[in-house]
């Protein structure tokens, strides 16, 4: 499986690795790290992503414009987005881009683990929230 998590604070970022790495289907993934969106758009333009994990702080990251940009090279990839806080209107964007799921922080590993795993399963539908 190949991974991207683009997020900026390290802290979360080492969480979703530690995660990733400790479960026994996703112990094999490849990695990439973003800081930003616009790392997170580059990367996607140079290869293909089984995941995508993007936190709704980085900077750059205007949900309305940066998940269509993914969804333009990456159609089915799930997105898993993760935020301190969530407006309703930015909910409404996150499912009107078929976002998979969106998690609050603090993210607790014991939640993260079958998200992550029915992102990457082939009979979930994506959803959001």
């Amino acid at each position: 499986m190949d991974i991207l998590i683009v997020e900026s604070d390290s802290t979360t970022s080492d969480l979703i690795d530690e995660v990733i790495l400790n479960t026994e289907k996703l112990s094999q993934s490849t990695i990439a790290r973003a800081i930003t969106a616009d790392q997170g758009r580059n990367l996607l333009t140079t290869a293909a992503f089984d995941l995508i994990v993007i936190d709704l702080a980085v900077p750059g990251f205007d949900p309305a414009v940066v998940l269509p940009a993914f969804r333009q090279t990456h159609p089915a990839t799930p997105i898993i987005v993760i935020a301190g806080a969530i407006s309703a209107a930015q909910l409404t964007t996150l499912h009107r881009a078929a976002t998979y799921a969106v998690l609050l922080k603090p993210i607790h590993p014991d939640d993260l683990q079958p998200i992550l795993m029915g992102a990457l399963s082939p009979t979930d539908a994506p959803r959001a929230a």
